[in-house]
């Protein structure tokens, strides 16, 4: 067992109004805050593997299925592998998510 504090995270992506901290990673998962900034965006995207969004603070607009769903703190969000996915912070503070990517 580990305990980590998100100090020990390594930067993973840093764009306008967007960044990345790697929390853990292993060959079965990888663990990553996302935060946006307040009109911020990542594009519709998909990956081959399995991913769990956990949103921590804030709220945006999940984007990629039929309609845009407003997500908030305390929800799970499941994606399978192959769906598209997006966030859009339209609120007026950040938005922070966790996300655990499953290999």
């Amino acid at each position: 067992m580990r305990v980590l504090d998100q100090s020990e995270g390594v930067e993973v992506l840093k764009a306008k109004g967007m960044s990345g901290i790697r929390l853990t990673q292993s060959e079965k998962a990888e663990t990553v805050e996302l935060t946006l900034e307040p009109g911020s965006s990542v594009d519709n995207h998909s990956l081959p593997i399995d991913v769990v969004f956990y949103p921590v603070k804030g709220k945006a607009l999940l984007t990629g299925g039929p309609k845009p769903v407003k997500v908030t703190p305390g929800q799970v969000i499941e994606v399978s592998p192959g769906e598209t996915r997006g966030f859009i912070n339209n609120g007026s503070t950040r938005f922070r998510v966790l996300v655990i990517k499953i290999f």
